[in-house]
């Protein structure tokens, strides 16, 4: 075994019916979350630490929210056990978590065929469908409101960096404002939604997707933000750039499994400008390299949509709406 702090092994041992821990790999071992796959006669398991930054009240919405999917049969890393509070143990400085091994590696853009992409699609849905039932206790997250304040932040950056940034901060506020009223309106499904659903958070084994992990930014909302991911993430083209035709197939391929409301309709193209500002917002967030900030593909994207795709769009899903 490496070097699992014998703490944790300790406390994994005494507590989850799995027998005694034979190996231990790190997969993620960053300042946010540390993760362990264990090898114990009971078969694999992970062992999560989650950042100080979150509350054990979040940590336990998420397990719940797991827990939940688990028992509707969606593929996904559940707690070995309930989930409660008393789950969770603190140590070096961590919240830690016992959660179910499921096969598989992290799916990379490059690698969405359109089998997987529809595999991906599907199991969406059967997420979605089983979190109806899911009674949350919080409010629903106000999507524009925090978009709104990620972008303020994103233009000031973006007005530091000469001309061209100058022009970039302009069309992140034109296209900000084109969208931020249709996505405030509140006549829309709720549901918990996964808040990530970029192709790595999906799992596959060569022409099969085995489940959906990381429910950090899991919330209630409103579903056709989490729609709106699944268009701005899997609406490409060969090349691996965002097109209007790929994204309206993506539609097709849900609406084959789902139905959409007309309110959802309606804000599906406003929606898909937000999520775009948010990636970009996000992604110079993560970017130390000024330069790279007005490079950045999510930057293109939202240069893009201000300057005519987002219309193209809306005038498809029109049509799509209509059929």
């Amino acid at each position: 075994m490496t070097s699992l702090p014998s703490e944790l092994a300790h406390w994994v041992e005494q507590t989850c019916d799995v027998g005694p821990i034979r190996d231990a790999v790190p997969l993620l071992g960053g300042r946010i979350n540390q993760i362990w796959k264990l090898s114990t006669d009971g078969g694999a398991i992970l062992l999560r630490g989650y950042p100080p930054t979150r509350s054990p009240y979040q940590i336990a919405f998420e397990l719940k929210v797991l827990q939940h999917l688990h028992e509707a049969g969606v593929p996904v890393t559940a707690p070995l056990g309930p989930a409660k509070r008393s789950s969770l143990h603190e140590a070096l400085g961590r919240q830690w978590v016992v959660l179910r091994f499921l096969p598989g590696v992290f799916l990379r853009r490059h690698e969405v065929t359109p089998d997987l992409r529809l595999q991906m699609l599907r199991l969406w849905v059967t997420m979605s469908a089983a979190l109806k039932t899911f009674d949350s206790p919080f409010d629903p997250v106000k999507e524009p409101r925090m978009v709104r304040a990620q972008a303020s932040r994103l233009r000031e950056r973006l007005r530091e960096l000469g001309p061209v940034g100058v022009e970039r901060a302009d069309q992140v506020d034109r296209l900000l404002h084109q969208v931020l009223t249709a996505c405030s309106r509140t006549d829309l499904p709720q549901r918990v939604l996964h808040g990530d659903l970029r192709p790595q958070n999906f799992l596959h084994q060569g022409d099969e997707i085995t489940g959906i992990i990381d429910f950090d930014d899991a919330h209630l909302g409103y579903r056709v933000f989490d729609v709106a991911q699944l268009v701005v993430y899997l609406g490409r083209n060969h090349g691996g750039h965002w097109s209007v035709s790929e994204a309206l197939d993506v539609l097709r391929e849900l609406r084959g499994y789902m139905q959409f409301t007309q309110a959802e309709w309606d804000v599906l193209p406003a929606a898909v400008g937000l999520q775009a500002i948010k990636r970009y917002a996000m992604r110079a967030e993560a970017t130390p390299d000024d330069a790279m900030v007005l490079e950045l593909p999510q930057g293109r994207l939202v240069e893009r949509l201000e300057a005519g795709e987002l219309e193209e769009f809306a005038t498809g899903i029109r049509r799509l709406g209509t059929v």
